[in-house]
């Protein structure tokens, strides 16, 4: 079995599409389960990450086609496997996220998410959702599940500045979760048993002064903002890592 682990969303069909389809991730396990059966797990995909289409195929079912081929034909050249270790290893962390998105609340009301709320007195809606956080390991190789869509930076690190992010200086961030593991190969599992909208960097999340989560409003640089009206609240990077903190220290990994 082939295990994938790759940080994009499935989306070259784009908006206009109307089929009910796995997009590129079809064609990678396509060509790959020639061999063998493929599993496929999403990574940090915050700040749209997301493929570029082939030349002249736009949103097309021929350009999804392309990116799942070419995918599985990098997999191919893979030439570093090692062999991990028959040692399993789980421990998993309950979390309260701070809600401070009055859009996700009205649809909580309007069971349009059929979320139970907790009423923590944290978050401008003094209410939290329940969530949960996992450490899988296999060998020595250490994988974090992520709830929702974390920005590759709280993983990675290489903040924005404070001259370019939406809402000032990177030393508000919370330390990216592979200097936090002491672990350069840390596995993220993004969208894992849950997806609470997206996990922005603090230093760049921007709402609009006057219409915040509903205006896809722009920062003084002009740079676009929509990931903030499809998160919790700017709390929300912080709590993932203090939660990937207290699992570090209680499985001692």
């Amino acid at each position: 079995m082939h295990i994938v682990n790759y940080a994009s969303h499935p989306e070259v069909l784009g908006s206009g599409n109307k089929l009910l389809s796995a997009d590129w991730v079809h064609w990678l396990r396509e060509k790959v389960e020639v061999e063998a059966d493929l599993v496929y797990f999403n990574g940090a995909i915050g700040g749209m990450i997301t493929p570029t289409h082939a030349p002249g195929a736009g949103e097309s079912v021929e350009s999804a086609i392309v990116a799942g081929v070419n995918l599985a034909a990098a997999l191919q050249t893979i030439n570093n496997e090692r062999k991990l270790e028959p040692r399993l290893g789980a421990a998993q962390q309950k979390m309260y996220v701070d809600m401070s998105n009055w859009i996700f609340g009205v649809c909580a009301l309007l069971r349009i998410l059929p979320r139970r709320k907790y009423y923590t007195g944290h978050g401008t809606l003094r209410a939290s959702m329940k969530t949960e956080m996992n450490i899988l390991r296999i060998g020595d190789m250490n994988i974090l599940t992520i709830p929702g869509e974390i920005f590759p930076e709280l993983v990675l690190g290489g903040y924005l500045p404070a001259n370019v992010a939406g809402n000032g200086c990177p030393s508000q961030n919370p330390q990216p979760l592979r200097e936090l593991f002491n672990d350069p190969n840390l596995i993220i599992f993004g969208i894992a048993n849950d997806e609470i909208g997206y996990i922005i960097p603090p230093n760049d999340y921007y709402l609009d002064p006057k219409w915040a989560y509903i205006t896809r409003t722009h920062d003084h640089g002009g740079r676009r903002h929509y990931e903030e009206c499809v998160s919790c609240g700017p709390r929300t990077a912080d709590i993932i890592c203090e939660t990937a903190q207290a699992l570090l220290h209680a499985t001692k990994l």
